[in-house]
C-alpha cells in the first residue's frame, strides 16, 4: 500500500462524515471525498507534513461543499 492509499484510508471515513453534514446523503459524500483526493493527487507530488496534507484535503473538500 503506497502512502496515498494509506492517506485515504485513514482518513475517508471522517472526511465522509464531515461531507455528509453539508450534503446530506451519503453517496454524494462519498464522491465528494473522492473528487478531493483525486484532485489534491493531481496536484501535489511533494509529500508535506501528514496534518498538512489532512488539512489540505478538509479545505478542498469543502470548496466541493460551498
Amino acid at each position: 500500500m503506497g502512502p496515498e492509499e494509506k492517506l485515504f484510508r485513514q482518513h475517508y471515513k471522517s472526511l465522509c462524515h464531515f461531507a455528509w453534514k453539508f450534503v446530506g446523503e451519503s453517496s454524494v459524500a462519498e464522491d465528494l471525498v473522492q473528487e478531493a483526493f483525486i484532485t489534491f493527487l493531481g496536484k501535489n507530488s511533494v509529500w508535506m507534513n501528514r496534518r498538512v496534507l489532512f488539512a489540505i484535503i478538509y479545505i478542498l473538500l469543502y470548496g466541493f461543499l460551498v
